[in-house]
Order: C-alpha cells, then structure tokens, then sequence
C-alpha cells in the first residue's frame, strides 16, 4: 500500500504543482480523500479538478464533508461522510478506520 501524499509536505521549490506532484501523487495511489469544507466550497476549483481527475482514472475517492455544506456535483457519487460540524480530529479517526476496515476486506 502505498503512503498518503500531501503535496504541502512535499517542497520542491520550482517544480509545477500540478503536473509534477498533484498528478503523480493521485495516479500513484488507490484513492483519494477529500476534506470539503465551507472554506473549500468558496474556492472550490482546484480541489475539484483534483477529484475530476482522479475520477478519470477511477480512483476511489473518499469525501468527509463539513456539517451544512453542500456536496458538489463532482463529488456525486462518491463515499462521504458528514461531520458533526467543523471536521475534527476525531472525524479524522473514525475515517481512517472506516478506511482500515474496508482496506482489510479489499475494497481499496
């Protein structure tokens, strides 16, 4: 299995965010998890063309959705999760062993 990619965690100052990281860091992995936040849904653009393209390759794609905001069309479809309110740290926990648990059944 491979590790989790977080492109933030990765610098490589002068490389193409995108096409040096985003798409490899998605096309190397079974999935995808999206955290959809109110602050995401108000600049929701990249996020979005993130999951377009992994949808395109049919990755699984995993949403955790903040309490009162709207799913978006692109995220449709997809495996979620609501949040009480705020994604916490202990949403955090119960997806990633929602995730542990499916993984071990061979979902992903």
């Amino acid at each position: 299995m491979a590790a989790g990619y977080v492109a933030e965690r990765d610098p490589r100052p002068g490389d193409d965010i995108w096409h040096d990281k985003i798409i490899p860091g998605i096309e190397g992995r079974s999935a995808m998890i999206v955290l959809w936040t109110a602050r995401a849904s108000a600049d929701p653009e990249r996020i979005l063309e993130e999951a377009r393209h992994a949808k395109r390759l049919e990755k699984k794609i995993v949403a955790v959705i903040e309490h009162g905001v709207a799913i978006p069309d692109e995220l449709r479809g997809a495996e979620y999760m609501v949040a009480k309110g705020a994604i916490s740290v202990g949403d955090m926990v119960e997806l990633a062993r929602i995730v542990r648990n499916h993984y071990k059944r061979g979902a992903f």
